[in-house]
């Protein structure tokens, strides 16, 4: 596993968190992938491929799995996702 992709996911899901107050109502909903994400991180585009691959191993490690709830049209802030205790576990340590 590169330690790059790790580093980035750990990042993104801190990001996400901090921000999950001004967009949700619920406690452990996050968007990884959010265009304020994204900025706060300096890409230019949410859909850059590290990030692609830090959510996506994010999801493989089951420290985020996709919000049950969430249907419709793409979202301008990327997939929705509940924050597992893995996920917070993960996001908290180092």
């Amino acid at each position: 596993m590169d330690n790059g992709i790790r580093e980035l996911a750990r990042r993104m899901l801190r990001a996400a968190y901090r921000r999950r107050r001004d967009m949700f109502e619920l406690e452990d909903l996050v968007a990884p992938r959010a265009e304020e994400v994204a900025r706060e991180l300096g890409y230019e585009f949410p859909a850059d491929n590290d990030m692609w691959a830090a959510e996506q191993w994010m999801v493989d490690k089951a420290y985020i799995v996709p919000a049950p709830f969430v249907q419709g049209a793409p979202s301008p802030y990327g997939a929705f996702y509940m924050l597992t205790p893995a996920g917070r576990d993960f996001m908290e340590e180092g």
